[in-house]
């Protein structure tokens, strides 16, 4: 098959010539050819395909690039109309390849075509070391060796009365750039990273008390732990764990507590210690093990918590991603009561925002601004802008190629994609800029050289043969240099 494809090569070399100059004339004037579309889509990894599984057991990809057209829509095979059709687990593979698993089944789909490329089951998995997994069950939360469900390492319960509404973990794809912030000063605090967090919400109908619980999923503590009276605890509670910060939502409802209803938007960042430059009890340790720590005692970060009131219920949260996270995060929430999405600039939520004063200039030169209890919506963070998004699920993120762009998708009664770049495109030229001025310019610089090499050339020879009459026409002089040299 290679040797047919390499024979086959020069047939398309006139196609191939002829793409590479349009590609090379649409970067240049930054639209696409005859579609006014921008070409950096494939460059700079913006042309995604989202493959999406229906209820009536259809898989349907939809091509980001092309404004949400569908690629192609294929059912999925010994599916039948009466059949209840579980929700699917759906794989992306590096080979270009979609795994569909689901009780009934097991189906290996061509991304590109979606062409059915076998139905089979997979096979065991060969582990190094020991995969810790937790689930719900029975009111609980359960840590247990992989595939030793009935034989639990750890059991979280709630408090009494309350019941686990959702569980919130860290996610598996969250590159950290830097292992703590820099201060205005110059100082470091270090963050708290564990990539073993997963954050419980819990509710108690009868009280009307909201708590969320940090844990460590390895060894089961808790590293966290907050409540919050007079919650409509029928509203739901979204909550997200992400870096070294975590952040969720309640809705209050009026009473002794908070003699106003009301919408709350919390976030807590998790630091090592709260003094600058210290690491606390890590600091003199050389390894860590969450399931044996040094000493006997469990290391618990220093936590700092701030409470925003907003305009609107938040339903879902997500966080954008980049490749190596460098990019400052967002926070993207979805507004079911005007059917939009807000992505919120992390900076806006720092717990550490100064309260009841001023920043100091170290404070503002590390970018903190004054507490203020409101946090108002800018119109600038919608990300839907006009379009209604409604019956928004869920929203998923995934970084691009460009480290300052990460790609939105979201999905419900209505699908929704864009892209966003939470500190702006500072790795691309924008569409903005001079290339005709920069063209020009390094013309002129090259045309500038070929005539001032040879003109420095001359020059030189000037000199040298200036210096070699002085020293002819000065024999004495020039011995007597010599002499004394």
């Amino acid at each position: 098959h290679r040797v047919n494809r390499h024979i086959k090569d020069p047939e398309r070399l006139p196609e191939c010539i002829k793409a590479q100059h349009e590609r090379s004339l649409a970067g240049f004037t930054g639209t696409d050819r005859g579609t006014g579309v921008a070409t950096s889509a494939d460059k700079f990894g913006f042309h995604k395909l989202v493959v999406l599984a229906t209820r009536n057991g259809r898989l349907i990809a939809i091509d980001t690039a092309s404004g949400g057209q569908v690629a192609w829509n294929v059912r999925v095979p010994d599916y039948t109309e009466t059949a209840e059709w579980q929700v699917p687990t759906l794989r992306a593979c590096s080979n270009g390849v979609i795994r569909v698993k689901n009780p009934g089944g097991h189906w290996v789909f061509e991304t590109t075509s979606g062409k059915m490329l076998r139905k089979g089951t997979d096979k065991a998995k060969t582990q190094t070391g020991t995969v810790i997994e937790y689930d719900l069950a029975d009111g609980q939360v359960k840590g247990f060796v992989s595939g030793q469900k009935s034989s639990p390492l750890w059991t979280f319960t709630p408090k009494k009365g309350e019941e686990i509404r959702s569980l919130s973990p860290r996610s598996l794809d969250d590159p950290v750039a830097s292992i703590g912030t820099v201060l205005g000063d110059r100082n470091v605090l270090y963050k708290y990273l564990n990539p073993n967090l997963v954050l419980v919400t819990a509710v108690s109908n009868k009280t009307s008390v909201a708590s969320v619980y940090l844990l460590d999923s390895v060894s089961g503590n808790v590293l966290y732990e907050a409540s919050h009276a007079s919650v409509d605890t029928t509203r739901p509670i979204a909550s997200i764990v992400s870096e070294n910060w975590l952040s969720y939502s309640v809705t209050a409802k009026s009473g002794v507590a908070s003699p106003a209803r009301g919408y709350h938007l919390i976030m807590a960042s998790l630091l090592e210690s709260s003094l600058p430059n210290d690491r606390g009890s890590l600091g003199a340790a050389t390894n860590y093990s969450t399931l044996q720590p040094s000493g006997g005692e469990m290391s618990l970060p220093h936590v700092v918590s701030q409470s925003y009131q907003i305009g609107e219920e938040i339903s879902h949260m997500a966080v954008s991603q980049t490749r190596q996270g460098i990019t400052t995060r967002m926070l993207l929430v979805t507004l079911p009561e005007t059917d939009s999405i807000v992505g919120i600039p992390i900076n806006w939520l720092d717990p550490r925002r100064p309260v009841g004063r001023d920043p100091t200039p170290d404070e503002q030169a590390e970018g903190l601004m004054r507490y203020g209890p409101m946090l108002p919506f800018s119109p600038q963070w919608y990300l839907n802008h006009k379009r209604e998004v409604v019956g928004i699920e869920k929203i998923i993120t995934s970084p691009a190629i460009l480290e300052s762009t990460s790609l939105v998708f979201a999905y419900g009664l209505d699908v929704f994609g864009t892209r966003i770049t939470p500190s702006f495109s500072f790795d691309v030229l924008g569409k903005d800029f001079n290339k005709l001025q920069m063209l020009a310019t390094v013309a002129v610089l090259f045309v500038g050289c070929l005539f001032v090499a040879p003109w420095s050339l001359f020059l030189s020879q000037v000199h040298l043969q200036t210096a070699y009459q002085v020293v002819y026409e000065n024999p004495v002089l020039s011995t007597y240099k010599v002499e004394k040299a």
